[in-house]
């Protein structure tokens, strides 16, 4: 008697952080507070000082493009928040306001990015009377090249978001200082005072 044997082609390995990654990007959540994890799904990045800054083309709330190329010859505070018109978000984009006159009598400019529609940022500028420029990033990939794309945890919940974080850029487009994590309150005048300083030294 002859048996036969059938071999089954065994299934492509799952890559369960892959999977978890895709997983946790449509999980729903309202966070007023970030609290970094980790990475997922992609490698580590550093900003490094003096090292080039990320290049990045974004749409404003008027829907004009904003090139960082355009930019070279200004400083530039690029800060990185999670959402409009939410508590956090809202108290460091009024400060940031409040100190604007004094940025760019340092010449420098003030760019907020998060993954709000232009839509959205012009409700959020009418609505507490901003006058820093907020920039579009829906698909996250500027953020993404910043590093800033990270599992994060409220109340139970994981899920993939912007960490508040905020870069200083030089003249040059180099980076001249970054802050990888944020407490809203507070935090424009410190990065107004390190301007100053680093200013000064230089």
């Amino acid at each position: 008697m002859r048996f036969s044997v059938i071999y089954h082609a065994r299934p492509p390995p799952v890559n369960k952080e892959a999977a978890t990654n895709e997983t946790l990007q449509k999980i729903p959540g309202k966070a007023t507070k970030e609290i970094p994890i980790r990475r997922v799904g992609m490698a580590k990045i550093e900003l490094k000082i003096g090292s080039p800054a990320p290049d990045f083309t974004l749409k404003n709330q008027d829907e004009s493009a904003v090139d960082l190329k355009d930019l070279k010859g200004k400083w530039v505070v690029l800060y990185f928040y999670p959402k409009d018109n939410t508590p956090g978000c809202t108290i460091e984009a009024n400060d940031f306001t409040q100190h604007l006159k004094d940025f760019q009598k340092m010449n420098a400019v003030i760019l907020g990015v998060s993954p709000d529609s232009c839509q959205s940022h012009v409700k959020f500028v009418k609505n507490q009377n901003l006058k820093i420029t907020l920039l579009s990033d829906p698909d996250h990939k500027i953020i993404e090249k910043y590093g800033l794309w990270q599992l994060k945890q409220f109340m139970g919940k994981e899920f993939m978001g912007v960490v508040r974080s905020t870069v200083l850029i030089n003249p040059e487009g180099k980076i001249a200082h970054h802050w990888p994590t944020v407490k809203a309150d507070g935090h424009a005048e410190a990065v107004k005072e390190k301007l100053k300083e680093i200013q000064t030294s230089g």
